[in-house]
């Protein structure tokens, strides 16, 4: 008998076509807008959980700013200073010290001018970092042999693709007045922000921007045998006697990952409600529908209640209907949501992010079809009830 009323509910649907389509549109949206925000965040936060197992879990960032929003500190102009990253090489279980500075600037080869961003560090100890903790390798070339010379390495796209003409181990480019020279050209890591950076040693950083004596941020290798988080308390207890505040931060790999999953979650909540507003709108729709339905079909209604239909099974029709059509708004918005994050990691790939990829659960994509039958089946009890309580003679004498 249930497998009927399904028959039936299709069949009435098909009868009202653009009504039908017009009451699933809600839900299409906010179905839609739950799939590909669940399906992208989830595969952006996987994602950059492997660039953070790229570089291992040996290591520590340091950066200025209190710990609650660390990124203001560097928005905002503040520093770490040498003599802080001078303590931290005594700090037991210490066993590599990265300090890196950063400076947006425009950088000319062959007439042509980009501005991209221009990282700055120890020439040695940024070797050893790539190297070893991210496994990174030159497309061509080998890096700077001094910190004095004026040569830099290039990130795979911005020699590629960057400028009209493809950048050679070799070329010069000018940045501020002087020229360097290209020694080096990385292999392409997947991040659009390290593809299309400018590595030069500090000290040729420190020449083109004037700012000497502080840096951006400090990379920490520990050794091994240590203790991660017993060693970036003794980092903290050192630089808060040193620079008597607790004006920097200190971040081992899961918090890192912490304050990622914290910034992806407020923007995924903050789509939620906008997703949730959408899907009740369509459940409303699919009421009004439901009770328009009833309104029109009553002769129809009494009829099967003259020829034996009971009050269940006219409010399992209505039911079923109404949650059928909560099932076709759900599939549709579950294709529409695949395809929009779909679309957006291919075009995250041609912008050069390489580590977002969809990500697609079976149990999640039943649980959304599910969740819209069953919001569909909620709105159209109401509706149903009052086909339900129908009086056989009211019903057939209505025109």
């Amino acid at each position: 008998m249930i497998g009927k009323f399904f028959v039936l509910s299709f069949r009435n649907l098909r009868h009202r076509n653009v009504r039908s389509w017009l009451t699933v549109l809600g839900i299409i949206v906010g179905v839609a807008l739950i799939v590909s925000l669940v399906s992208l965040g989830k595969g952006l936060e996987n994602g950059i959980s492997q660039q953070l197992k790229m570089f291992g879990g040996d290591l520590l960032t340091i950066m200025p700013g209190e710990e609650t929003d660390p990124l203001l500190g560097i928005l905002g102009g503040d520093t770490i200073r040498d003599r802080d990253v001078d303590l931290l090489n005594d700090v037991s279980g210490v066993n590599l010290v990265v300090p890196f500075d950063m400076v947006y600037y425009q950088v000319e080869f062959k007439g042509e001018i980009n501005a991209t961003m221009i990282h700055g560090s120890p020439i040695e100890e940024s070797k050893e970092l790539y190297t070893e903790n991210r496994g990174l390798g030159m497309e061509a070339g080998k890096w700077p042999e001094r910190e004095t010379t004026n040569e830099l390495v290039l990130g795979y796209k911005i020699a590629k693709s960057q400028f009209r003409d493809e950048v050679f181990v070799g070329d010069e480019i000018r940045i501020k007045g002087k020229d360097f020279k290209v020694v080096g050209i990385l292999k392409e890591i997947g991040s659009a922000e390290d593809d299309n950076a400018v590595y030069i040693s500090l000290y040729n950083l420190r020449r083109i921007t004037g700012r000497q004596g502080t840096v951006k941020m400090v990379l920490v290798r520990i050794a091994p045998g240590y203790d991660q988080n017993k060693v970036a308390e003794d980092i903290k207890f050192i630089l808060r006697q040193e620079r008597g505040s607790a004006d920097f931060t200190v971040l081992t790999s899961e918090k890192t990952q912490a304050i990622v999953g914290d910034i992806l979650g407020a923007i995924q909540l903050s789509v939620l409600f906008i997703a949730i507003f959408a899907i009740l709108v369509g459940a409303i729709g699919v009421m009004n529908t439901m009770y328009t339905s009833v309104l029109e079909r009553r002769r129809e209604i009494g009829i099967m209640k003259a020829i034996g239909a009971t009050d269940t099974d006219i409010m399992d029709i209505f039911i079923i209907e109404s949650g059928v059509i909560g099932l076709i708004g759900g599939t549709i918005g579950i294709a529409i949501g695949l395809s929009l994050a779909k679309i957006a990691e291919i075009a995250a790939v041609k912008a050069g992010v390489k580590f977002l990829e969809v990500y697609i659960s079976v149990q999640f994509i039943l649980g959304v079809l599910a969740f819209a039958f069953l919001l569909g089946i909620i709105s159209g009890v109401l509706p149903a009830r009052q086909a339900a309580r129908l009086k056989p003679a009211e019903a057939l004498r209505y025109e």
